[in-house]
């Protein structure tokens, strides 16, 4: 099998598809640095995997009225961990809650 029967079977994303990083990307990952989290910007198929007290979570950067992309709802349903989507730094403070206590805020 060569690498593009093997892109095109095995990823969501077209090998060639640009990622475009949201303009609010590089604020919220500082603000999610400043609050103790580790950032791990990935970029494919998600924008980054977020961690701190010992959890991890798949996170979409997005701008305020972002839609999610096909490919990347696609990667949502097969997760099997937290994902969450980024849009402000209520949605990293969210993430910080989780990761120190396990649940989501709002959540019983």
């Amino acid at each position: 099998m060569n690498a593009d029967s093997y892109w095109r079977k095995h990823d969501d994303m077209a090998r060639y598809e640009v990622h475009r990083t949201d303009s609010n990307a590089h604020a919220l990952y500082d603000y999610a640095r400043s609050l103790g989290l580790s950032v791990e910007v990935i970029n494919r198929p998600i924008d980054a995997m977020v961690g701190a007290f010992g959890r991890m979570v798949a996170v979409e950067v997005k701008r305020p009225k972002g839609k999610l992309r096909e490919s990347q709802v696609a990667f949502q349903q097969r997760w099997r961990g937290p994902f969450i989507v980024w849009r402000d730094e209520s949605d990293v403070e969210r993430t910080l809650i989780y990761c120190r206590c396990g649940t989501w805020p709002g959540d019983r």
